[in-house]
C-alpha cells in the first residue's frame, strides 16, 4: 500500500475595510487588476462580479496561507508566502470574474481552473497537482498528524466519543473517529482520524518505520488522517455541482450564499478530490464563488487552517461555524 500524503495547506460583508481613502487609492494605484477595470453594473438576475477590494495590501497577502495556529510551523508573513496570498487573491478574483460573467459555468470548469493555477506554482511536483484520483484505486489514502498537524492529536486525544481500534497485536489501542455525509439520504464515509492511545508514540521508531517501509501506511502511522475512498468523490463532486447552481444564484441573499460556499467548501475538502493541493483548490473555489458575487472575503483569522477544520468537523458544525473562521476588523 503505497502512501499518498495529499494535504497542501494551505465572511461577512461587515468584516471588510470600508475606508473610502484607501478605497479611491487603491483604485487609481498602478497594481490594481484588470478585474476592476471590467467591472459593471449588472442586470436583475446577474451576478454582480468582483467589486473594488475593501482589503488592505496585508490582507490580500493572507488570502489562501496556511495561518498554523503553533508559531513554530506559522510563517504566514515570509515573504514567499505572501506572494503566494496575493497571487492567491488575484487569482480568486479573476476567475469570480469569469464566473459572473459566465465563461465559468460549472463546478467542474472552476476545480479545472483551480487545478491549473494551483499546479502552476508546484514546481517539480506539478505533475501531482494536476493529478485526479481514480476512483477504481483502493489504496489506503492518508496524511500523518505530525509536524504543523500535531495540534490535531492534541484536540482529540481527550475526546471520549472515538471508536476503540486495535489494527495490530503489539500495537497500542487507537480512538477512531469517523465522518459521514449525507447525499440523497445515502450515508457516505469520509475521513477517519486515528489517534494512538500511546502520547509518546514515536512514527521514527519501530515498529512504525518497519511498518511504513513494509508498505503499511496506515498502521504505520500512531496518529494518521485515513482520507474519503476514491470511489466516493464522484458522487460527491456531482452533488457539489447542486451547490454550485445554488451559490451562483444572484437571487439568494449573501448570508445564505455563505452557508452554501461554507457547505462546497466541506464537501470538496472531505472528497480530497485530488493527489495533491486539494484543499487549497477548494479554497480558491470558494472564494471564486464569493468574488462573482461581490463578496470580498476577508483572510482567515490566525490559527484557522480551514481545511483541517473541514476534517475535524460535522458538515453542520462548519457551517455555523464558518462565518467566525474569517478575520474581523
Amino acid at each position: 500500500m503505497k502512501k499518498v500524503s495529499p494535504m497542501g495547506c494551505v465572511s461577512s460583508k461587515a468584516s471588510v475595510i470600508s475606508s473610502d481613502s484607501f478605497r479611491a487609492s487603491y483604485t487609481n494605484s498602478p497594481e490594481v487588476s484588470s478585474v476592476h477595470q471590467r467591472a459593471r453594473t449588472p442586470r436583475c438576475g446577474e451576478l454582480q462580479g468582483p467589486q473594488v477590494s475593501r482589503l488592505m495590501p496585508y490582507q490580500q497577502a493572507l488570502v489562501g496561507v496556511a495561518r498554523w495556529p503553533d508559531p513554530y510551523f506559522n510563517r504566514d508573513d515570509a515573504p514567499h508566502q505572501m506572494e503566494y496570498g496575493e497571487s492567491f487573491y488575484h487569482k480568486s478574483r479573476e476567475l469570480g470574474a469569469s464566473v459572473a460573467n459566465g465563461e465559468i459555468e460549472t463546478f467542474q470548469e472552476l476545480w479545472s481552473e483551480a487545478r491549473d493555477w494551483r499546479a502552476s506554482r508546484a514546481g517539480q511536483d506539478a505533475r501531482l497537482f494536476s493529478s485526479s484520483r481514480d476512483p477504481n484505486s483502493s489504496r489506503a489514502f492518508v496524511t500523518p498528524i505530525t509536524g504543523p498537524y500535531e495540534f490535531l492529536k492534541d484536540r482529540f486525544a481527550n475526546r471520549k466519543d472515538g471508536e476503540k481500534d486495535k489494527m495490530l497485536d503489539f500495537l497500542p489501542h487507537s480512538n477512531t473517529f469517523r465522518f459521514h455525509g449525507k447525499i440523497d439520504g445515502e450515508r457516505l464515509p469520509l475521513t477517519w482520524i486515528s489517534i494512538s492511545s500511546d502520547r509518546h508514540a514515536d512514527r521514527t521508531k519501530d515498529p512504525y518505520q518497519r511498518l511504513r517501509d513494509q508498505g503499511m501506511n496506515d498502521v504505520g502511522e500512531p496518529n494518521v488522517m485515513l482520507h474519503t475512498q476514491a470511489e466516493y468523490v464522484p458522487k460527491i463532486m456531482q452533488h457539489v455541482e447542486h451547490l454550485y447552481k445554488a451559490a451562483t444564484d444572484a437571487a439568494l441573499s449573501d448570508a445564505n450564499a455563505l452557508k452554501k460556499l461554507a457547505e462546497i467548501h466541506w464537501r470538496t475538502v472531505q472528497a480530497v478530490p485530488d493527489f495533491r493541493g486539494s484543499a487549497a483548490k477548494a479554497e480558491l473555489c470558494v472564494r471564486s464563488i464569493a468574488q462573482a458575487r461581490g463578496m470580498d472575503l476577508p483572510p482567515m483569522r490566525l490559527g484557522i487552517v480551514p481545511d483541517l477544520e473541514a476534517l475535524t468537523m460535522p458538515l453542520k458544525d462548519f457551517v455555523k461555524s464558518y462565518q467566525g473562521f474569517f478575520e474581523h476588523n
